[in-house]
């Protein structure tokens, strides 16, 4: 078996343990996480990016996030606008009529069923997408962690190649082993450092 099937595999049983959550599964319709704006600016003044708490950009400016800024950003869903949630309910298109898919949310496994990825955050702002677990995680901070990708003829095949590439592999099992672990870290109390005037 050569080094890239493995990786593929390895990256195939992980996703397997850990992302499969209650909401996996969600139609497209029910996973929307954006309070439509009521404003009609234009995609330049971030109609819709102004208003959560989850668009990406906010996260790509940050020269440096703080251990509790991660797990504040890992407890938000990615931010993943419908066509419905976007003024005139499309995409922006780049120079050759070209624009983001909603479908690229998701991706297909074996079964036929689809599975969200959560990593996946778009910005309507900047028409781009970003990875969330490499921005947090990455030694790797260009591409998709902090420049963002808006190529969309390559959008699907850049995605794919993104989600199966070692920057990505390593921060997101980096994310998964932090959201199933977190709750079970020593605290201060456990670890013996008790208040003084505890009795």
């Amino acid at each position: 078996m050569n080094m890239m099937k493995l990786v593929m595999l390895v990256y195939q049983v992980l996703h397997i343990i850990f992302c499969f959550k209650n909401d996996a599964l969600s139609t497209y319709s029910e996973k929307s996480n954006v309070q439509p704006s009521t404003s009609t600016a234009d995609f330049n003044q971030c109609a819709i990016d102004v208003e959560l708490k989850n668009y990406p950009i906010q996260f790509v400016k940050m020269s440096f996030i703080t251990p509790e800024q991660k797990n504040y950003i890992l407890e938000l869903d990615p931010c993943q606008p419908l066509p419905e949630d976007i003024p005139g309910k499309m995409y922006p298109k780049d120079k050759y009529g070209r624009h983001f898919n909603y479908l690229w949310y998701y991706r297909t496994i074996p079964d036929s069923s689809k599975v969200i990825h959560d990593w996946l955050s778009y910005s309507l702002s900047t028409d781009k997408i970003f990875c969330i677990h490499c921005l947090l995680f990455s030694i790797n901070i260009h591409g998709m962690a902090k420049d963002g990708f808006s190529t969309w003829i390559n959008g699907l095949a850049r995605i794919i190649n993104h989600e199966v590439s070692t920057y990505h592999i390593t921060s997101t099992i980096k994310v998964k082993t932090r959201i199933k672990c977190l709750p079970l870290l020593p605290t201060q109390y456990n670890l013996g450092f008790r208040d003084h005037n505890e009795k």
